[in-house]
């Protein structure tokens, strides 16, 4: 029942990889981390957190924003005016030897039931030759995956539902629950990798919740054929097809999504 975000240390293990945190993860040591250890990130602007605007490189402005001008000040005094596609900006948050330095980018969303017209703030570290505003915004969205992943694993898997006490038992189980994953995710991946090569045209992935479901509904058939060395290929294609046939997405949409790209 611990949070995660306690044991998160950004270190040398990071270097060279990139993190998608929610915000109950963010911290000025985060980001000043990342820094240190040359990790990319993209995480949501906290709003409690007060960024002094730097250098507005994107972004409508009435007038020049002087270097150290409060967001929130240049937003009621329309200095940088919401109203078009985005922003991008660099910006300083926090005081003193804690401070740290972020590229900050906004997205518009659509109008909302009174009319408004939302953004959404990230901090980022990555370049601008690479990633625009909106590029920042999906990668943000994968972030969702791991919610994904967390279903698999309780819903498919039963990662929630060990009663072990012993720490012997809880291991067996916790990695057999995991193995479950792992193969539901395989079993998906390489489907879709098949697809993108023989360029199938619109059809419904496999779903790994579905997928993890049918390994459970076969695992007995699946047992019988893993230990009997003369088991025929076509015991194995009947299970594959039954695997398939159940684990197909129901709710698939033809147009693909970001997570889908």
């Amino acid at each position: 029942r611990e949070h995660d975000s306690i044991h998160l240390k950004v270190d040398e293990r990071y270097r060279g990889k990139g993190l998608l945190v929610d915000l109950g993860y963010p911290s000025l040591k985060l980001i000043s981390d990342c820094e240190r250890h040359d990790v990319k990130y993209v995480i949501r602007l906290k709003e409690n957190w007060k960024p002094k605007l730097q250098r507005v490189v994107r972004g409508e402005v009435s007038v020049d924003v002087p270097p150290g001008t409060d967001l929130d000040e240049a937003l009621d005094d329309y200095v940088l005016i919401l109203g078009g596609r985005c922003i991008d900006a660099d910006v300083v948050i926090g005081q003193g030897r804690s401070a740290v330095r972020a590229r900050m980018v906004a997205i518009r969303l659509p109008k909302n039931e009174d009319g408004e017209i939302p953004y959404l703030f990230f901090l980022t570290n990555l370049s601008r030759r690479t990633h625009g505003p909106k590029q920042v915004a999906e990668l943000y969205r994968a972030r969702w995956e791991i919610e994904c992943d967390n279903k698999l694993d309780k819903g498919g898997s039963r990662l929630d539902q060990i009663r072990a006490t012993t720490k012997s038992s809880v291991r067996i189980l916790l990695y057999s629950a995991l193995l479950h994953s792992l193969l539901a995710d395989l079993l998906v991946h390489h489907e879709l990798l098949d697809r993108i090569r023989v360029d199938e045209g619109p059809c419904a992935p496999l779903h790994r919740l579905l997928v993890a479901h049918a390994l459970r509904t076969e695992h007995v058939a699946l047992l019988i054929a893993l230990l009997d060395s003369s088991t025929p290929s076509s015991r194995w294609d009947r299970i594959a097809a039954n695997i398939e046939d159940d684990g197909r997405d129901p709710n698939w949409r033809s147009r693909p999504s970001v997570l889908d790209k």
